[in-house]
């Protein structure tokens, strides 16, 4: 029994040593995300470059709508197809058919913007988390961290281990011009993503 006893106090008193030698840290990427100067830039970059595409899509999608209203406007005016007049039979088979061709037309557009704005998006996060983490390396070296953590991984920590603050603060000198020009002229998928400014 005495032992057990003085194996598990050994056992606790290296665990105890371990955790005051253990430097540990977390950030709050959603704060990062929402805050840093850069991750602003590089989301109102991406709202311009896709801004005309998107209001674009807007109006075709207005156009549509008013389409079907035209369309639901003479179907009201009989209590079926055949007992509609034969102007109103021609203009409805009209209206259904243009509608049928700019509704596929949008779900194709809206499609490819989708995809377009996703890889962007996809390419800009990246290469701005990729210069991000180079910082958060150097905060860490600097404080001496053993281990830095997201809030996401975390379920309780004291606020002493937050490095939110330092990091945006560090952040907010990155450089994100080679981002923004990508953006602005993409293709983004074959492109390197760009490594942090010293």
């Amino acid at each position: 029994m005495k032992t057990k006893l003085l194996v598990a106090l050994c056992g606790l008193s290296a665990s105890v040593a371990f955790a005051d030698s253990f430097n540990i840290g977390y950030v709050n990427v959603d704060r990062v995300m929402a805050e840093a100067t850069p991750a602003k830039t590089i989301t109102s970059a991406i709202k311009t470059k896709f801004a005309a595409q998107q209001d674009q899509l807007t109006q075709m999608n207005q156009k549509i709508m008013g389409e079907e209203s035209s369309m639901i406007a003479l179907q009201g005016k009989a209590p079926s197809f055949e007992k509609l007049s034969k102007a109103d039979q021609k203009t409805y088979k009209s209206l259904a058919d243009k509608y049928n061709k700019d509704k596929n037309t949008f779900v194709q557009q809206y499609g490819q913007y989708q995809q377009q704005v996703s890889a962007t998006e996809q390419y800009a996060l990246a290469a701005f988390l990729k210069q991000s983490y180079e910082v958060l390396k150097t905060v860490g070296t600097q404080k001496d961290l053993d281990l830095i953590l997201t809030s996401n991984q975390l379920i309780y920590a004291k606020a002493k281990y937050d490095l939110t603050d330092q990091l945006l603060t560090q952040i907010d000198k990155i450089d994100v011009s080679a981002i923004v020009k990508q953006i602005q002229t993409g293709p983004q998928a074959q492109q390197p993503v760009p490594t942090a400014a010293k």
